[in-house]
C-alpha cells in the first residue's frame, strides 16, 4: 500500500481540499464497489446506479485480489483446475456479489462419469440473503445470447450505417478543407513574424522583455495552426474508422456470440458491457458508451430514413 501512496503522490492526487491523500483514504477508494456501477442509499444492499462505471467488475475483482484483500487464483477463472469462461464477469442481481462457478460430477447409467458446469452468486453479503438459484453454463450462454441480441444490427443496416458515415465524413472534411488556406495564411504570416522579432532582437532594436510579450501572441497563432493542419483529418478518419467499428462490432452479434470460441466470448461480453448482472437466470449489462442508443428500446422505427437525427460529429 506503501507503494500506490508514493504513486498517488507522484502524480499529484489530491483531496477536495487541494491536500495530499492518506493511505486508508486511498483504500476507501480501492475497496469502494461504487465506481464499477452500483451504490447504496438507505440501506446495506447494493443498488444498480443510472450513472456510467468508471472500471469494470473485473478490473475491480483484480485491484482487490493485487492489494491482497482478497485470496489470489493460481489460475484465473477456475475451480479445480478447470476453465470457466465467465467466471469474474457477472454480479448477482440480487447481492450485487460475485457470480463463481463450480463443476458437478454426474455418474451416468452407462458407467461414465460426466461433470456439468454452473454458475452462483457467491452469496457473500452479510445483509441480504440471496437465494438465487444457480444456472447450468449452457442455459447462462443462452441468456447473454439472449442480453446481446437486443444491441445487434444486421448486416443490411451496418451497411447503412456505413453510407451515412462516409458520407458525413466527406460532408466534413470539405467543410474543414474551406478553412485550410486560412490557417495556412495565418502559419506563415506567424512565421515570418517570429523571424522579423527574432532580427531585431539580434540586432538590438527591441529588448528581451518587449520581444517576449510580442511574440507570445504569434507563437499561439503558430501552435494552433500547424495543430489544426496536422491533426484535423487524422482526427476525422480516427472518428470514421471508431465510428465504424461501433457497428461492425453487433452486426448479428447473437449469432456471433454463439459461435465463438471461449475466450472470444469473454472478449465480446467486455466489449459490449462493463458490468453484467445475473438474477432470476436472466442476465442484463451496463452498456458501454454510445452501445445504448442500438438497444432495441432506443431506437426509432424510422432511424434508417433519418440519418441526421442522432449523429455524432468528427472531433
Amino acid at each position: 500500500m506503501h507503494d500506490v501512496w508514493l504513486e498517488a503522490e507522484r502524480i499529484g492526487l489530491r483531496s477536495r481540499q487541494g491536500n495530499p491523500l492518506a493511505k486508508q483514504t486511498l483504500v476507501g477508494i480501492l475497496q469502494n464497489r461504487v465506481y464499477t456501477g452500483v451504490f447504496k442509499y438507505g440501506s446495506p444492499e447494493y443498488h444498480q446506479g443510472s450513472y456510467e462505471p468508471l472500471i469494470s467488475i473485473e478490473l475491480f475483482n483484480k485491484v482487490q485480489e493485487a492489494m491482497g484483500w482478497v485470496r489470489q487464483r493460481k489460475t484465473p477463472h477456475s475451480t479445480a483446475g478447470r476453465y470457466h469462461p465467465y467466471k469474474g464477469l457477472l454480479m448477482c442481481g440480487t447481492c450485487h456479489f460475485n457470480v463463481t462457478a463450480y463443476d458437478k460430477d454426474k455418474l451416468l447409467a452407462s458407467g461414465t462419469q460426466v461433470s456439468y458446469e454452473y454458475y452462483t452468486c457467491t452469496k457473500k453479503s452479510r445483509t441480504v440473503k440471496c437465494k438465487e438459484p444457480p444456472i447450468a453454463a449452457d442455459e447462462l450462454t443462452e441468456a447473454i445470447k439472449i442480453s446481446m441480441s437486443d444491441y445487434e444490427i444486421s448486416e443490411t443496416d451496418a451497411n447503412t450505417c456505413y453510407k451515412f458515415l462516409d458520407e458525413h465524413f466527406e460532408s466534413y472534411i470539405k467543410t474543414q478543407n474551406r478553412y485550410r488556406d486560412t490557417w495556412l495564411r495565418e502559419n506563415r504570416a506567424a512565421r515570418k513574424a517570429l523571424d522579423v522579432l527574432d532580427k531585431k532582437l539580434e540586432d538590438g532594436v527591441i529588448s528581451d522583455e518587449r520581444y517576449k510579450n510580442r511574440s507570445q501572441h504569434h507563437e499561439a497563432i503558430l501552435a494552433r495552426t500547424t495543430e489544426l493542419l496536422n491533426t484535423t483529418d487524422q482526427d476525422a478518419e480516427r472518428w470514421l474508422e471508431l465510428a465504424k467499428e461501433l457497428f461492425s462490432g453487433v452486426v448479428n452479434l447473437g449469432d456471433v456470440f454463439e459461435g465463438a470460441e471461449d475466450i472470444e466470448r469473454r472478449e465480446l461480453m467486455k466489449h459490449l458491457g462493463l458490468n453484467w448482472f445475473l438474477s432470476n437466470k436472466k442476465v442484463a449489462l451496463t452498456p458501454r458508451e454510445p452501445l445504448q442508443l442500438l438497444h432495441v428500446s432506443n431506437r426509432n422505427q424510422s432511424w434508417r430514413a433519418r440519418p441526421d437525427s442522432n449523429r455524432r460529429s468528427p472531433p
